[in-house]
């Protein structure tokens, strides 16, 4: 394959998946995709919104307060309700719930002294790649 026809695959390529660009969220760092939208809230909560609405990610990193993780998580899922959560190898738990017709998928992270709980949403499943990207580029303080 010639120079010329790498270089257009190339370009192909990556005008089909956009740059990420490094944010600073205060808790963590993450890529989020060009033309995705990220906002922060006050309490460290942070969204982030794909183009046209499609898809979201939501990520929060809180402190949990003398309550074990499983009870947080089924907390969480009861009062989105959600599908009882389940407990994956890696330690983790997953959920679902269904808010204003949209499915969500929640997996909830415990750490050593809080937890982390990304949820996301991807109505077309188009999105799925970029997400899984831009999770695998999130990096905890």
């Amino acid at each position: 394959m010639s120079i010329s026809r790498c270089l257009l695959a190339l370009a192909l390529l990556l005008g089909l998946n956009g740059f990420a660009a490094a944010q600073d969220f205060g808790k963590f760092n993450m890529d989020v995709p060009q033309g995705w939208i990220a906002s922060a809230e006050e309490g460290g909560t942070v969204a982030v919104i794909a183009p046209k609405n499609e898809a979201a990610v939501t990520i929060a990193i809180e402190n949990l307060k003398e309550i074990p993780p499983e009870d947080a998580v089924r907390l969480f899922s009861r009062e989105l309700g959600g599908s009882e959560p389940q407990k994956t190898a890696d330690d983790k738990y997953t959920f679902q719930y269904v808010r204003n017709g949209v499915s969500h998928r929640a997996t909830f992270r415990a750490r050593k002294d809080g937890f982390m709980l990304i949820i996301v949403s991807d109505s077309t499943g188009k999105h799925q790649k970029t997400i899984d990207a831009m999770l695998q580029s999130l990096k905890e303080k």
